[in-house]
This record gives structure tokens, C-alpha cells and sequence, in this order.
């Protein structure tokens, strides 16, 4: 199939280097002589260095105008012979939570396990991203890649640490659509996280993830962990190097 198959009359093209090969493989030059009544008649012997040259030029014009006859009418594949990603192809969009909680204890290094696992299960024709999320903060540390280069992934993991900020499920999510981009492969999402009680949006709706999404928690925190977050902070008044931190459960 051809998108503009018009310009296939471009084809007729090929004509011209035949005919011109043919025109200086004939030789018709004449050159003026006095007599060839002593001359005796004989063919015209062609090297096959000669031979060869002629026929390779001769294709290389021919395979040109070929070439640009099917650029211009816009050459389109089958469906069914186009290469493309496997049906059970994902893109695995892995979320780690870097708030402050994930300091506590061995949070943080079950969560690089996790990832780890994650990436280790991949299959042939996934993808796999890697972001993090604290604050008003969401940052991809690693744009999406094939399941062979994974271990690209594997290594800026053991560049991460915790920061200082809470994590807001409802940012996480509420800007997924951008950060993960035009996904072409349904995404599977996995948020690694201690599952803290002040990270729970204002609003339900702002857990909504994208179309073709699915959501996968993992949950790194310990089973019996009091969830403990600091609720406000604020100076004293009277002197100012005092400061109120206000613990809620």
C-alpha cells in the first residue's frame, strides 16, 4: 500500500539510464578514414572490468530512481509484518516513596528490594521507569527503558536516600498522567511506600490513576509500627530558639 501511489509513475523513470547505457554501449561515433580496403574487420573486445563497471552503474541509477519513486508515494508496511510490542507488554512505572518515614528502620532497604524484585521479574518487550516522590516533588530518575537495559535502572536506585518531606498520595497520583507520558503500553503502576496516614489526600478523587493504569502498592512499613507523624511545628513566642513540634497518631 502506497500513501500517494501517483508518484509510482515516477518508475518510468528507469527508462532514461537504459537508454542512455544502451546509446554508449553502442558507440556510434564514426571517425573519417581514407580506406579500409587493407583493414580487416574485427569486434570490439570489452575487459570485464569494463563489463562490470558498465552493469554496476548501470544498477546503481536504475535502484535510485526506484528508491525515490517509492519514498515519494510513502511506502506503508502491513500491519501483520510491522514489528511491534508482545499483547502482555507493560510499562512498569516504579514509584519509590522517599518522605521522611521511609528512614525508620529498615524501610528504606525493603523498598530498594522490592524495586529490585520488580525489575528482576521483568519480561521480554516490557518497560520499566523509575520515579520518586516526597513533597510537592514528583522526579523521574529514570525515563523509560526496554527490559534488557534494566540494569540502568538497578544502578541509579543505589543513588537514592530519603529526604526530609512527607509524600502526598494525592499529587502522586493527580499528576500521573504527565509524568508518565504518552505510555504507548498499558502501564502498571507500583508505589513502594509505608503506607503513612498523612499521606492520604484532601479529596478521594485525587487517587483516580490514568486510563490503562493499574495501581500496585507495596507496603514496606512494619505490621505492628504506630503511625506516628509530626502534625505541626511552631516557635515560641517568647524565645526564639525554642520549637513546639506537635506528634499525632
Amino acid at each position: 500500500m502506497f500513501a500517494a501511489p501517483a508518484f509510482l509513475l515516477g518508475l518510468l523513470a528507469i527508462g532514461i539510464p537504459l537508454w542512455l547505457h544502451r546509446m554508449a554501449r553502442a558507440d556510434p561515433t564514426h571517425q573519417p578514414f581514407a580506406s579500409l580496403m587493407l583493414i580487416e574487420a574485427s569486434e570490439i573486445q570489452r575487459s570485464a572490468r569494463h563489463t562490470l563497471r558498465y552493469w554496476l552503474l548501470l544498477a546503481t541509477r536504475v535502484a535510485l530512481i526506484i528508491a525515490l519513486a517509492l519514498a515519494f508515494a510513502g511506502l506503508l508496511l502491513p500491519a501483520n509484518v510491522a514489528p511491534g510490542p508482545a499483547s502482555n507488554a507493560r510499562l512498569h512505572a516504579i514509584v519509590l516513596d522517599t518522605s521522611l518515614s521511609m528512614r525508620h528502620g529498615e524501610r528504606w532497604q525493603r523498598a530498594l528490594e522490592r524495586a529490585q524484585s520488580i525489575l528482576g521479574g521483568l519480561r521480554r518487550g516490557d518497560q520499566a521507569m523509575l520515579v520518586t516522590a516526597a513533597g510537592r516533588r514528583i522526579e523521574i530518575v529514570h525515563e523509560p527503558v526496554v527490559a534488557d537495559r534494566a540494569g540502568a535502572l538497578q544502578a541509579a536506585l543505589q543513588r537514592l536516600e530519603p529526604s526530609l518531606d512527607r509524600l502526598d498520595y494525592g499529587l502522586l497520583m493527580s499528576t500521573a498522567s504527565g509524568w508518565l507520558g504518552s505510555a504507548l503500553l498499558p502501564v502498571e503502576l507500583h508505589i513502594i511506600t509505608d503506607l503513612q496516614q498523612s499521606a492520604s489526600p484532601v479529596r478521594f478523587a485525587d487517587l483516580q490513576p490514568p486510563l490503562r493504569t493499574d495501581v500496585v502498592l507495596h507496603d514496606v512499613g512494619e505490621e505492628d509500627a504506630a503511625n506516628t507523624y509530626i502534625e505541626g511545628a511552631a516557635i515560641d513566642p517568647h524565645d526564639n530558639r525554642a520549637l513546639y513540634v506537635t506528634v499525632a497518631t
